[in-house]
């Protein structure tokens, strides 16, 4: 079931990939919002794809890097857009940003303890990708996250996703799209 829902996800962000990278244009501001519906809609196939939820149960969020804070960029939670406010991680706090940006390699919560940014989080667990090859100043630019309520459901997934390494799949879509619109010059 793990690799049918991985194919599946792959499938569709691919595809989405595709479409959006013949999209974006010379005008940023065009492209800041193009750029937040292809997060959006990575995050809605996160939720349907991989967890099979549609419901409140896993939530995908981005992060970019503004003055010196990891702040919220977008959030999906299940198959809508969340406006909840996500708690602003200050660069080079020894987070799981930091450290994944530094391994280069995602990390998930409850095995990484340590490095776990006290956010008063209500979610069980946790997965944080940074995409490496995008820094501002040296430091991670971007950065997105998978949480999920429920990990005696869910968690397994998580785990696999770890295992499977998502970050090199999601790695490869995010260099797609940034040679057709730099997404740091866009964003920052």
């Amino acid at each position: 079931m793990y690799v049918d829902n991985i194919c599946k996800f792959k499938s569709d962000v691919d595809r989405l990939t595709k479409e959006f990278c013949e999209k974006f244009s010379q005008d940023k501001e065009d492209n800041k919002e193009l750029l937040k519906a292809y997060f959006v809609g990575i995050g809605m196939y996160v939720s349907n794809d991989l967890f099979g939820s549609s419901g409140t149960n896993i939530r995908t969020h981005f992060r970019i890097l503004r003055n010196g804070q990891h702040v919220k960029y977008t959030a999906v939670l299940g198959s809508k857009i969340s406006n909840d406010k996500i708690t602003e991680i200050p660069q080079n706090s020894n987070s799981m940003i930091d450290k994944s940006f530094e391994l280069k390699k995602s990390l998930i919560a409850s095995l990484n303890p340590e490095y776990n940014y006290d956010t008063k989080t209500k979610w069980d667990d946790y997965m944080t990708i940074t995409y490496y090859n995008l820094k501002g100043c040296d430091e991670p630019f971007l950065s997105m996250a998978i949480s999920i309520k429920y990990v005696e459901q869910y968690g397994d997934m998580l785990y696999f996703l770890n295992f499977y390494k998502i970050e090199e799949c999601m790695d490869s879509y995010i260099k797609m799209i940034d040679r057709e619109c730099d997404i740091v010059n866009t964003l920052k």
